[in-house]
Parts: structure tokens; sequence; C-alpha cells
């Protein structure tokens, strides 16, 4: 029997797209806002992720405004409303975070939703330390170490591309993609952090319940998982500064 390519390969992505139809929509509904209800907590809690970018996306800077859309939209009332942001995307966007600060000091109830603990970045981080539990010395511990590692600055030259090689009309969107580089290892990092603060926080509950020998091995490994966090939080830090720093330089050396 003679078999067909497109029986192989299932049709091809580029027929299947000619067979549909485009939609020219760019902007992001309000019915798309995700909304959570907490009966425990009596309130409609808005995902700030979400809400931030539905408001990007229409061009509202008014923030009353984009919750009263919102509120309206989706059939709740805005006496009863919060909002919840991933602790990862705290972490990871300052402006996000500097957001969800403006709401707090506006009157808004803001929670934040931990990482799980089912998580890929949380059981790397069990299993990294689960295989240096046996070293005294941070030095030592090399699955530690490599857990912290994140090649977010991988030349960002490369990414960008030579000034010579530019036009204007290409620039922004160079520029973006050296920054959505660097930002995807911004993100992983963000989210190592928070599986390292949950992990201590876990370890410093379970060590004031012990005692002798196996209050000693949890404290030994409180203190790894503290050494974790703050080697990831300076990288964090120092990637948040290269994603700026190379937008910056991209454009002084096409318009500058």
């Amino acid at each position: 029997m003679l078999v067909k390519e497109h029986q192989i390969l299932g049709e091809s992505a580029f027929d299947l797209l000619d067979r549909m139809t485009y939609i020219n929509e760019s902007t992001y509904d309000p019915m798309m806002v995700q909304i959570v209800r907490n009966d425990r907590l009596g309130k409609d809690l808005i995902m700030l992720e979400s809400f931030c970018k539905f408001a990007e996306s229409n061009g509202i800077e008014d923030a009353g405004e984009a919750i009263a859309t919102v509120c309206k939209v989706n059939n709740i009332g805005t006496s009863e409303i919060g909002f919840y942001v991933e602790e990862t995307s705290c972490i990871a966007d300052d402006s996000l975070a500097e957001t969800a600060e403006f709401f707090m000091e506006n009157g808004y109830c803001v929670y934040a939703a931990p990482i799980q603990t089912t998580s890929v970045q949380y059981r790397a981080l069990e299993e990294a330390l689960e295989l240096d539990e046996g070293c005294d010395d941070w030095e030592d511990c090399i699955n530690l170490q490599a857990y912290c590692e994140e090649n977010v600055l991988e030349k960002a030259s490369n990414k960008v591309g030579a000034a010579k090689d530019w036009v204007v009309n290409r620039v922004s969107n160079n520029v973006k993609g050296a920054k959505a580089t660097m930002t995807s290892g911004v993100d992983n990092l963000s989210k190592k952090y928070a599986a390292a603060k949950k992990k201590v926080a876990e370890l410093s509950d379970k060590a004031r319940r012990l005692a002798g020998d196996a209050k000693v091995a949890c404290l030994k490994q409180l203190e790894k998982a503290k050494q974790v966090m703050k080697s990831i939080g300076q990288k964090i830090g120092s990637a948040k500064d290269s994603v700026v720093s190379t937008a910056s330089s991209a454009k002084k050396k096409v318009f500058g």
C-alpha cells in the first residue's frame, strides 16, 4: 500500500493556516482577565498580571477606569474585589511589583500566590539538596551551585546584531528580542528563588520542632537553602540590570 507523506506527517501547518481566517483584533478583552472567587476571604480576586495586560493592551492609564470596566463586564461588584499576583511574577518584574504596591497603598488587598511544591524548580532544588546533603561547605555543594546557574547573559550582541547592519525600522524588534531572551532567564531564576524561599521557610519551621542530631542536620540544610537564595538573588539583580543596559545600549548605537 502506498503511504503518502501527509498520512505520516499530518496536514502541513502552512496548508492548515491557508484555510484559516485571520482575526485583526489585537486588544485584550476584559472578559479575558482572570478572576477567582475566594469564599474564605469573601472577595473576587483579579489576577494582577492579567489585569495589567488588559490595561496596557487597551491603552488605559487610569486604574479606576480599568477596574470599573473589568468589574462591569464580568458582573462583579467593585466593593468586594482584591488582587492576587504570582510570587514569581513579582520577583521577576519590578514594574508589576510597583503596581501591586500602588494598589496596596490605595486600600486594595493584594495577595501573593506562592510557588507550588509540584513545580519543576522546587523539585530540582529538593533533589540538589539531597545530593549535597553530605557536604559541609557551600564550595563543595556542586549540585546546589549548578541549580543557581542560569544562562541569562548569552552574548546580548549576538541577539541584537551589529549596529552597522541595523536599520531604524528594525531596531525595536531587535531590542525586544534581546530583552525577551534575557527576561526568560530572569523568569526562571525568579522561580528558583521562590522555590528556595519556600524551602527556607519549611526548613526553619521543621528545625524548631527537632532536637539533637536531627536538628543539627536540618540546620545545615537550612543554611544551604539560604545560600541558594542569596546566590540566585544576586544573579537576578545582575540579569535585570543587563536587560535595561542592553536595551539602552542598542538604542544608542542606532540613534546616538
